[in-house]
């Protein structure tokens, strides 16, 4: 069964609280991370970040791309975790990503997660990282490479 809907207006019923259709995107913002780092140190790190401001009720989808690359030697030498947090807010974690193994590779970390309903407000998403064990040299966006955060709000 199929249905049409034919609008010529559609307008808010309450003035100022807009037209709300749960499930659907209500903007996208896009932050690019370009800039050249490396970490080579123990603790966890803010990578970089990205601020949406939401309406009442809603969501937040993130999602971060993050290019990492590292010539590492020992037990644990490559392991980096990486986690997506919504100001302190852990959102999703990645465990420990890298090989038990030496020499040079490159990783890619996708991490994507959801908040759960907000109020009104400005929220800072951000890539955290960590180094595991070991003390390497773990670098980022080497050239020509960046790292991305995707925020999605979302109706509810």
């Amino acid at each position: 069964m199929s249905s049409t809907l034919y609008v010529d207006n559609l307008i808010e019923k309450t003035s100022g609280n807009g037209v709300q259709i749960p499930g659907h995107v209500i903007q996208v913002k896009c932050v690019e991370w370009d800039t050249t780092y490396t970490d080579s140190s123990s603790g966890e790190k803010d990578l970089f970040s990205g601020q949406i401001t939401v309406q009442e009720g809603s969501k937040v989808v993130a999602m971060a791309s993050v290019g990492r690359y590292v010539n590492a030697s020992g037990v644990w030498g490559k392991a980096y975790e990486m986690r997506l947090k919504i100001g302190s807010v852990l959102i999703q974690d990645t465990e420990h990503v890298g090989a038990n193994a030496t020499g040079e590779e490159s990783f890619q970390h996708n991490l994507m997660g959801q908040t759960g309903v907000l109020t009104a407000g400005t929220y800072t998403i951000k890539v955290t990282g960590a180094q595991i064990v070991s003390t390497n040299n773990h670098q980022f966006n080497r050239t020509p490479r960046s790292s991305w955060l995707i925020m999605q709000e979302i109706a509810q």
